[in-house]
């Protein structure tokens, strides 16, 4: 099956390769990928697609981590003085420009902009959770007693089956601003996520991942591992950030007997880089009614 495909050999560490042989490995990259696409459903082979997109995330974030055009990393830029920066500024300038307040679409749960992580143990409500979030959201009506600003919501179905999500749908209140896509694509792109934000063309809105798991299929260890899961978060955030959305990414825990951030699983980015983290605990099991919500987030502290 995998004959026509070349270098299918994994790349020796990206960060070692020079800007000629990184353009050399994306080509080789893009070119297995299409060569796999146009093979039948029947004969291609499931461990491999995963493998191969991941290659290629691998191989973009290294170029974007050297000549980035809006990623985080401006001091990694190559060819490119420092007195060429523009965005430096004091203290004093920084603040005169940004907004005293935090701004939320959900009062003190989800901010208008920024990444968020809803995690906790399997098959405990979280796909349900989100759904009804962004009924809310979508229709600018309260959610859990917070106040809710009306944004456009849109839910990435990599989850749940047609007929539950349906019936999840039909429960309450179908909002004309909430927006589904069914499995966008096998192994999600940022590419993707940026075409439907600007599809539904608002300058705020939330747009629900489900799962991260299902949409970006990360093989092996890679879920554990900065350099592969770690790198993509950061990439989802400053999506959010550049599109002024909220991103909200739900995620499966460990299955350790520990409760809040604690039991995220994989790499310490799962902490590190969402603004928000909800936490899905069952405080006593099956007894589903008194399943509670965490709310974990950075708050500025006063100097003491």
């Amino acid at each position: 099956m995998t004959s026509d495909l070349v270098a299918i050999t994994p790349h020796p560490d990206v960060e070692r390769l020079s800007n000629s042989e990184l353009q050399e490995a994306l080509k080789d990259a893009d070119e297995n990928l299409e060569l796999f696409n146009k093979l039948p459903e029947s004969d291609r082979d499931p461990i491999l697609e995963p493998w191969l997109v991941q290659e290629r995330r691998l191989i973009l974030a290294e170029l974007n981590r050297r000549n980035p055009g809006s990623d985080s990393f401006p001091h990694l830029r190559e060819n490119n003085p420092a007195e060429s920066f523009s965005g430096l500024l004091t203290w004093e300038q920084f603040l005169s420009t940004t907004p005293a307040t935090r701004e939320w679409t959900v009062h003190e749960m989800i901010p208008e902009i920024g990444l968020g992580v809803i995690q906790g143990r399997g098959k405990q409500g979280k796909s349900t959770f989100v759904i009804h979030l962004c009924r809310a959201v979508g229709a600018g009506k309260p959610f859990l007693g917070r106040e809710t600003k009306q944004r456009p919501a849109v839910y990435l179905n990599h989850e749940m089956p047609d007929d539950y999500l349906q019936l999840l749908i039909r429960s309450a209140e179908v909002p004309a601003n909430a927006f589904i896509f069914n499995r966008p694509e096998p192994i999600l792109r940022l590419e993707t996520i940026e075409a439907v934000i600007s599809k539904v063309g608002s300058s705020n809105g939330l747009l629900v991942i489900d799962s991260f798991r299902g949409a970006f299929k990360l093989t092996g260890k890679a879920e554990n591992l900065a350099g592969e899961a770690g790198v993509l978060l950061r990439q989802l955030q400053d999506l959010a950030i550049a599109k002024s959305w909220f991103v909200l990414l739900v995620h499966h825990g460990n299955r350790s007997s520990t409760e809040g951030t604690d039991s995220i699983s994989g790499t310490g980015d799962w902490i590190a880089a969402p603004d928000v983290i909800l936490t899905w605990s069952d405080l006593e099991r099956p007894t589903r009614a008194r399943s509670i919500w965490k709310v974990e987030s950075l708050r500025a502290i006063p100097w003491q």
